[in-house]
């Protein structure tokens, strides 16, 4: 994703995130680190400043064959960053996972889609 940080050229607030976990690679039975930060870039003048997101992220993981594996929710942190943990099953299908983060901010939820074994993020509005 890619946000264009002129004011005149895109959206006047725009949650930026930065999604990653421990390794790329895990067998049945691990446990799963998916860590992230969230920044919303504010209007303020002539520039886009980042603030810490505040909110609760609902976030679904899917295996390859599209069975969801988790959907709990995360809270921010004061700074803006979150910390997910999960053990894969032993029966889970091999191949690569999707995980779906929805951002509940008071007026506003962003959805977003990443595979974690490749660190692709694509931007989802709703």
């Amino acid at each position: 994703m890619s946000v264009d940080i002129e004011t005149y050229a895109s959206e006047l607030n725009a949650y930026v995130w930065h999604v990653f976990n421990d390794r790329g690679l895990y067998k049945p039975k691990e446990e799963v680190h998916i860590k992230g930060y969230v920044r919303l870039l504010k209007v303020k003048g002539e520039a886009k400043l980042p603030t810490y997101a505040h909110g609760t992220i609902d976030y679904t993981i899917y295996d390859p064959h599209g069975q969801q594996l988790q959907q709990p929710k995360v809270e921010l942190n004061n700074y803006g960053a979150f910390d997910i943990k999960f053990t894969l099953p032993d029966n889970v299908n091999l191949g690569k996972v999707v995980c779906l983060y929805l951002l509940l901010s008071p007026s506003l939820a962003f959805i977003y889609r990443t595979n974690p074994a490749s660190f692709h993020l694509t931007y989802i509005c709703k």
